[in-house]
C-alpha cells in the first residue's frame, strides 16, 4: 500500500491499494477503486470520514478505478483545496468532503 502525499500540502493520511486486488483476495468479487487501509487519526482522510475498508470510487467527480487514479487526483490538489468524494462502505454508497 502506498501513502498519497504531494509537496506543499499535508499528507492524505491513509494507506491505499488497488481495491480490485483486495476484493478479489477477499472473495467479494472485483470492485474498482482505491482501497483504504490504515487511516491516521486527525488526518485529512480521517476528517473526511474515511475508515479502513472503505473504497473510494470518485473524487471531485473524477472516477477512481485504482490507487494510482487516487494518487493522481490528490497530487493535483494544493494546501487549502476542498474535495468531495464518493466511497463504498459495507456495500453502501457514502459521500464525504475534506480540505487539505
Amino acid at each position: 500500500m502506498s501513502q498519497a502525499k504531494s509537496a506543499g500540502r499535508p499528507s492524505f493520511g491513509a494507506s491505499i491499494a488497488d481495491a480490485s486486488t483486495i476484493t478479489a483476495k477477499q472473495g467479494t468479487g472485483t470492485i474498482l477503486g482505491a482501497y483504504i487501509g490504515r487511516v491516521r487519526p486527525g488526518s485529512v482522510a480521517g476528517q473526511a470520514g474515511l475508515a479502513p475498508g472503505d473504497i473510494i470510487i470518485e473524487v471531485n467527480m473524477q472516477r477512481i478505478a485504482n490507487a494510482g487514479d487516487l494518487e493522481r487526483v490528490l497530487t493535483g490538489l494544493n494546501s487549502g483545496s476542498r474535495f468531495s468524494l464518493v466511497y463504498l462502505r459495507s456495500n453502501k454508497t457514502m459521500t464525504g468532503e475534506g480540505t487539505f
